[in-house]
């Protein structure tokens, strides 16, 4: 398994779940303002769908790292050498592959459940033309963006891993 292609393949998964989650919210934007209504802020849909923001930002956080805490994996000494001296890792070994399964794996999660939250709080601005659930949607797909994969996170996950294991 190379290196690079695991980024490739977790980066391209966090983009179609922004792209997704910024087709919907274009599509009910487009709908809203055929509507002819304004939007407004209520406090009942503004309050749930801020709730539910906290909730699925720290769900993002909290799942994927217990999900990594059961990362157990025997760790190869050449590989940990490379990590602990910031060489590059080209190919990950065979015995570090479930490893980066599960970082994958968390990483999807985490944005499958800021889309979750962006996608509720679009629908909620939709009904309720509550202004202040867009920006709760907006600072969903920001945060999905932030914490994007990355090269460096994916290092720095298999050099905890391996630090760890010592």
């Amino acid at each position: 398994m190379k290196f690079s292609s695991v980024i490739q393949t977790s980066l391209i998964i966090r983009a179609a779940l922004i792209m997704g989650t910024t087709t919907i919210g274009g599509v009910m934007l487009f709908m809203a303002m055929q509507n002819d209504q304004e939007a407004e802020i209520d406090l009942l849909f503004g309050g749930i769908g801020g709730g539910l923001f906290v909730a699925t930002a720290v769900a993002s956080f909290v799942v994927p790292g217990v999900m990594s805490s059961q990362a157990s994996q025997i760790i190869d000494e050449e590989v940990a050498r490379k990590l602990r001296h910031g060489e590059e890792l080209e190919v990950i070994p065979a015995t570090m592959q479930d490893s980066v399964t599960i970082w994958q794996t968390g990483k999807m999660i985490q944005g499958v459940v800021l889309e979750g939250g962006a996608v509720v709080n679009i629908v909620l601005s939709f009904i309720g033309h509550n202004a202040i659930n867009l920006i709760f949607a907006l600072a969903a797909v920001v945060l999905m963006a932030i914490t994007s994969p990355s090269a460096s996170g994916l290092r720095s996950f298999l050099e905890r891993n391996c630090m760890a294991r010592k």
